[in-house]
Protein backbone atom coordinates (compact mmCIF):
# COMPACT_ATOMS: atom_id res chain seq x y z
CA UNK A 1 0.00 0.00 0.00
CA UNK A 2 1.32 3.50 -0.84
CA UNK A 3 0.29 6.78 1.01
CA UNK A 4 0.16 9.73 -0.52
CA UNK A 5 0.04 13.14 1.81
CA UNK A 6 -0.28 15.95 -0.99
CA UNK A 7 -2.42 17.96 1.82
CA UNK A 8 -5.84 16.49 -0.28
CA UNK A 9 -8.50 19.10 0.23
CA UNK A 10 -12.02 18.03 1.38
CA UNK A 11 -13.85 16.65 -1.53
CA UNK A 12 -14.16 13.04 -3.50
CA UNK A 13 -11.49 11.47 -5.53
CA UNK A 14 -11.07 8.46 -7.56
CA UNK A 15 -8.10 6.29 -6.57
CA UNK A 16 -7.29 4.18 -9.91
CA UNK A 17 -4.80 1.14 -9.88
CA UNK A 18 -3.05 0.53 -12.87
CA UNK A 19 -0.90 -2.67 -14.00
CA UNK A 20 1.45 -3.63 -16.49
CA UNK A 21 2.71 -0.24 -17.00
CA UNK A 22 4.75 0.70 -19.38
CA UNK A 23 4.38 -2.66 -21.73
CA UNK A 24 0.40 -3.12 -20.82
CA UNK A 25 0.07 0.96 -21.08
CA UNK A 26 -2.34 2.57 -18.64
CA UNK A 27 -4.37 -0.70 -17.87
CA UNK A 28 -7.11 0.28 -15.16
CA UNK A 29 -6.60 -2.81 -12.90
CA UNK A 30 -8.69 -1.27 -10.11
CA UNK A 31 -10.88 1.97 -8.76
CA UNK A 32 -11.62 3.19 -5.37
CA UNK A 33 -13.58 6.25 -4.45
CA UNK A 34 -12.24 8.62 -1.89
CA UNK A 35 -14.01 11.34 -0.12
CA UNK A 36 -11.89 13.40 2.32
CA UNK A 37 -14.35 15.15 4.97
CA UNK A 38 -13.40 17.64 7.53
CA UNK A 39 -11.12 17.14 10.41
CA UNK A 40 -11.61 16.15 13.47
CA UNK A 41 -13.54 18.71 15.83
CA UNK A 42 -14.62 20.76 12.52
CA UNK A 43 -18.67 20.30 12.17
CA UNK A 44 -18.70 21.94 8.25
CA UNK A 45 -15.93 22.77 6.20
CA UNK A 46 -15.08 24.03 3.00
CA UNK A 47 -12.34 23.17 0.46
CA UNK A 48 -9.55 24.96 2.61
CA UNK A 49 -10.88 25.82 5.89
CA UNK A 50 -12.60 24.99 9.09
CA UNK A 51 -15.97 26.99 8.89
CA UNK A 52 -17.86 25.75 12.19
CA UNK A 53 -16.13 24.17 14.98
CA UNK A 54 -17.49 20.97 17.24
CA UNK A 55 -18.07 21.46 20.71
CA UNK A 56 -15.16 21.32 22.80
CA UNK A 57 -12.82 22.48 20.07
CA UNK A 58 -10.93 25.67 18.94
CA UNK A 59 -8.89 26.90 15.98
CA UNK A 60 -5.04 26.67 16.45
CA UNK A 61 -2.60 29.18 15.08
CA UNK A 62 -2.43 27.03 11.69
CA UNK A 63 -6.03 27.24 11.75
CA UNK A 64 -6.81 23.59 12.75
CA UNK A 65 -8.92 21.98 15.25
CA UNK A 66 -7.87 21.32 18.33
CA UNK A 67 -9.13 20.07 21.87
CA UNK A 68 -10.37 22.10 24.74
CA UNK A 69 -9.29 21.64 27.93
CA UNK A 70 -11.16 18.71 30.18
CA UNK A 71 -14.31 20.04 30.80
CA UNK A 72 -14.63 22.86 28.30
CA UNK A 73 -17.56 23.07 26.44
CA UNK A 74 -16.12 26.23 24.09
CA UNK A 75 -12.92 27.52 24.38
CA UNK A 76 -10.15 30.45 22.90
CA UNK A 77 -7.35 27.66 23.84
CA UNK A 78 -6.18 24.74 25.01
CA UNK A 79 -4.70 25.68 28.29
CA UNK A 80 -7.26 25.51 31.34
CA UNK A 81 -7.54 28.56 31.96
CA UNK A 82 -9.23 28.97 27.82
CA UNK A 83 -12.35 27.81 28.49
CA UNK A 84 -15.84 30.45 28.07
CA UNK A 85 -18.63 27.84 28.43
CA UNK A 86 -18.37 24.20 30.49
CA UNK A 87 -19.93 20.43 30.24
CA UNK A 88 -22.83 20.37 32.20
CA UNK A 89 -21.30 19.22 35.54
CA UNK A 90 -18.65 21.79 35.48
CA UNK A 91 -18.53 25.09 36.97
CA UNK A 92 -16.69 28.14 34.98
CA UNK A 93 -14.32 29.88 37.46
CA UNK A 94 -11.25 31.78 36.75
CA UNK A 95 -11.68 30.82 32.59
CA UNK A 96 -11.39 27.33 34.16
CA UNK A 97 -14.19 24.68 34.07
CA UNK A 98 -13.77 23.21 37.65
CA UNK A 99 -15.54 20.13 38.50
CA UNK A 100 -17.17 21.37 42.20
CA UNK A 101 -16.79 17.76 43.53
CA UNK A 102 -13.11 17.81 43.31
CA UNK A 103 -11.75 18.29 46.51
CA UNK A 104 -8.73 20.37 47.63
CA UNK A 105 -5.93 17.79 47.71
CA UNK A 106 -1.87 18.45 48.38
CA UNK A 107 -0.09 15.43 49.54
CA UNK A 108 4.03 14.24 49.06
CA UNK A 109 5.32 11.21 47.39
CA UNK A 110 6.24 9.49 50.13
CA UNK A 111 5.95 10.32 54.25
CA UNK A 112 10.05 10.29 54.97
CA UNK A 113 12.58 12.11 53.02
CA UNK A 114 16.13 12.86 53.60
CA UNK A 115 18.41 15.74 53.73
CA UNK A 116 18.36 17.55 50.27
CA UNK A 117 16.24 15.08 48.98
CA UNK A 118 14.34 15.83 45.96
CA UNK A 119 10.56 15.98 47.29
CA UNK A 120 7.70 15.99 45.06
CA UNK A 121 4.25 17.50 45.62
CA UNK A 122 1.02 16.55 44.07
CA UNK A 123 -1.97 18.59 44.30
CA UNK A 124 -5.37 18.89 42.87
CA UNK A 125 -8.63 21.11 43.50
CA UNK A 126 -6.70 24.25 43.43
CA UNK A 127 -7.93 27.07 41.47
CA UNK A 128 -6.58 28.33 38.30
CA UNK A 129 -5.35 31.51 39.54
CA UNK A 130 -1.75 32.82 38.66
CA UNK A 131 -1.42 33.86 42.59
CA UNK A 132 -1.86 30.12 43.94
CA UNK A 133 1.39 28.24 45.26
CA UNK A 134 2.86 25.57 47.39
CA UNK A 135 4.81 25.98 50.13
CA UNK A 136 7.28 23.52 52.91
CA UNK A 137 7.29 25.37 56.04
CA UNK A 138 8.12 24.14 59.82
CA UNK A 139 5.74 21.54 61.42
CA UNK A 140 3.74 24.36 63.51
CA UNK A 141 4.48 27.35 61.72
CA UNK A 142 2.29 30.35 60.75
CA UNK A 143 1.40 30.32 57.30
CA UNK A 144 2.94 32.99 56.92
CA UNK A 145 6.01 31.72 57.67
CA UNK A 146 7.93 29.02 54.78
CA UNK A 147 11.05 27.63 53.92
CA UNK A 148 10.20 27.40 50.06
CA UNK A 149 7.45 27.91 47.01
CA UNK A 150 6.77 27.57 43.83
CA UNK A 151 3.27 28.83 41.68
CA UNK A 152 1.21 26.08 40.80
CA UNK A 153 0.98 26.44 36.88
CA UNK A 154 -2.65 24.13 37.19
CA UNK A 155 -5.71 22.95 39.05
CA UNK A 156 -3.72 19.45 39.64
CA UNK A 157 -0.23 18.46 39.05
CA UNK A 158 2.96 17.74 40.61
CA UNK A 159 5.94 20.23 42.07
CA UNK A 160 9.09 19.42 42.43
CA UNK A 161 11.43 21.08 44.95
CA UNK A 162 14.85 20.16 43.65
CA UNK A 163 16.86 21.58 46.80
CA UNK A 164 14.79 19.58 48.73
CA UNK A 165 15.20 20.25 52.89
CA UNK A 166 18.43 20.78 54.47
CA UNK A 167 17.25 20.18 58.07
CA UNK A 168 15.96 16.84 59.76
CA UNK A 169 12.83 17.83 61.35
CA UNK A 170 9.22 17.97 60.88
CA UNK A 171 7.52 19.82 57.66
CA UNK A 172 4.27 20.70 56.17
CA UNK A 173 2.75 21.14 52.94
CA UNK A 174 0.56 23.94 52.66
CA UNK A 175 -1.45 25.32 49.50
CA UNK A 176 -2.00 29.40 49.39
CA UNK A 177 -4.97 29.96 46.95
CA UNK A 178 -5.20 33.62 45.26
CA UNK A 179 -2.18 35.06 47.21
CA UNK A 180 -2.45 38.20 48.29
CA UNK A 181 -5.91 38.54 47.84
CA UNK A 182 -6.99 35.55 49.51
CA UNK A 183 -4.67 35.64 52.50
CA UNK A 184 -2.38 32.69 53.77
Amino acid sequence: MVIVDNGLKTGSYEIRGYFDYPRGGYTVHARLDLEIGCAIGCKSCNTAECLELNNGFYLNNYHQPEPCATGCLTCSGGREDDCLTCISDHVLKSGACIDPTEVPMVRTEKNVYQPGELIRIQYAGLGVSKDDWIAISKEGERDSQFITWKRTEARRGWINFLEGIKTPGKYEVKAHHNWPKGGF
